[in-house]
């Protein structure tokens, strides 16, 4: 079995993510050009496209092009978007805003892939917490709500106002898992 040096575990866990040189550690991170990025990132009008795996290969320089896409006006290019940047899960600085904000968008995929992605990078944010509280509470989808349960789920960690809300939705009989 190999062994790591304490400095090669410290930069690998906590230096590297900090500063985004992760994918240079990382055995899945591919190199990918700009062109590439775009190129990719014009594909993702389409649903299931094979280029959201492949942006999440390109992992932390598709993030920025990723966080812009949420802007477009195509709905599936801004679920598309959301569900990759929760699977990249890099700069949060940048990204969390861009999710809160279409926490609210008319697309209910939109919506639900933006809740995940907000759950899987675990942020706990006021903002955030208040508009998936809203979600969990009166969006008219079943898996949006889901979402947004997930969401709050992972950011729990003892809020009463959070935990109390989970339990209430408990109660939902149209809480998204039959559909």
């Amino acid at each position: 079995m190999k062994q790591y040096s304490a400095l090669t575990v410290l930069i690998v866990t906590v230096v590297a993510p900090v500063v985004g040189l992760l994918p240079v550690f990382s055995v899945w991170a591919k190199t990918c050009t700009q062109a590439e990025i775009v190129h990719y990132l014009e594909q993702l009008s389409q649903l299931d496209t094979p280029a959201i795996q492949k942006l999440i290969e390109c992992d932390q320089p598709a993030v920025p092009g990723l966080a812009q896409a949420l802007n477009s006006s195509n709905a599936n290019v801004k679920a598309n978007a959301a569900y990759t940047l929760g699977i990249v899960g890099r700069n949060p600085e940048i990204v969390v805003p861009k999710l809160i904000g279409v926490l609210d968008d008319r697309d209910r995929l939109v919506r639900t892939n933006a809740a995940y992605a907000l759950g899987d990078f675990g942020i706990k944010d006021r903002a955030a917490t208040s508009t998936l509280l809203t979600m969990l509470a009166k969006d008219t989808d079943g898996k949006t709500r889901s979402a947004a349960a997930y969401a709050l789920g992972k950011v729990s960690s003892g809020d009463k106002t959070i935990i109390s809300a989970l339990i209430k939705a408990l109660d939902d009989s149209n809480n998204g898992s039959g559909e």
